[in-house]
């Protein structure tokens, strides 16, 4: 969520989309980042500048894959 004044939020959701993949190869994956305008104050820019939200979002893909074929995510 971007909050309702300018900041830094197009670029930090670009480095989430670009690391979004983490480690891993998705050939037909089709990443979208959507920047929502909020009530609130703006709190995007912080250590990382999106790269961790993006890593987390592969990590989560994966744990998500291995749950919904009950294998550990380590064999995934």
């Amino acid at each position: 969520l971007c909050g309702y004044s300018p900041d830094l939020s197009d670029a930090i959701v670009d480095r989430a989309m670009f690391h979004c993949d983490n480690a891993y190869h998705y050939p037909a994956a089709n990443i979208a980042g959507h920047r929502c305008k909020t009530h609130t104050v703006s709190n995007t820019a912080y250590r990382g500048f999106g790269g961790p939200q993006g890593v987390m979002t592969a990590e989560y893909m994966m744990d998500h894959i291995a749950y919904t074929l009950g294998q550990d995510p380590l064999q995934v």
